[in-house]
């Protein structure tokens, strides 16, 4: 019975899911964001809008856009910089590499008695 309160209860949700899909018109894309297509540079640059854009009210996609443009033009050459840098480095599996250092040292850590 609890199994399947729990099948009914995720497909009102995914009911309930559809139906606002539908009545506002969404779209719905075909891959998932955290797909392969993306480099880490794309999380880079995708973070500090979401940042910038917190409690403004833009009520056309041009003025999103604008707004958006003028902020990407506003930045300095170092925050692009240090985007295509951590890229590059998560690219050439070096942070896979420090965070198994990390752990292989806490492993070995001497606790003095």
């Amino acid at each position: 019975m609890f199994t399947q309160n729990l099948c009914s209860a995720a497909c009102n949700r995914r009911s309930k899911a559809q139906t606002l899909i539908k009545f506002f018109d969404l779209e719905v894309f075909d891959r998932p964001s955290d797909s392969p297509e993306h480099v880490p540079s794309d999380y880079h640059l995708s973070r500090y809008p979401t940042i910038f854009s917190r409690g403004r009210c833009l009520a056309t996609d041009e003025k999103v856009q604008t707004a958006l443009n003028n902020w990407l033009s506003s930045q300095a050459i170092e925050f692009y910089k240090g985007g295509f840098t951590r890229g590059q480095h998560c690219l050439d599996n070096k942070c896979m590499h420090e965070k198994k250092e990390r752990k292989r040292e806490q492993r070995h850590v001497v606790v003095p008695s």
